[in-house]
């Protein structure tokens, strides 16, 4: 995964450098585009500790996610959103570790978060 844009220090990070990051876990509802949801435990490194170790330029104010699976597919969010939620990305869902199919490899973590 990369992280760049408005950074001071872009960022190239593997799965293994994911897993070196403090892991936090969070009880929240994944609410899908596609009309489904479900409740469950997601661990995962706060996106706010990357953000910091990329050095997030002050006039950074959304982070853009571009997705694996689909080379256009994008969506974005606020980054005072994502700091004031304390958004994570899942890497676990109930302690189960994300096959790399439905992790990594797929659209569950951007391959790409330019701010």
């Amino acid at each position: 995964m990369t992280i760049d844009g408005l950074v001071d220090h872009p960022l190239t990070l593997s799965y293994a450098d994911l897993q070196a990051y403090p892991q936090i876990s969070q009880l929240m509802d994944l609410n899908c585009v596609e009309g489904w949801n479900f409740n469950a435990k997601w661990t995962g490194p706060e996106l706010s500790a990357i953000f910091k170790d990329a050095g997030v330029k002050p006039e950074a104010v959304i982070a853009i996610f571009h997705t694996t699976d689909v080379p256009d597919g994008y969506t974005s969010l606020d980054i005072s959103y994502i700091e004031d939620n304390n958004l994570i990305l899942g890497m676990k869902d109930n302690d189960i570790t994300l096959p790399p199919i439905a992790g990594f490899l797929s659209n569950w973590l951007p391959k790409q978060i330019r701010l």
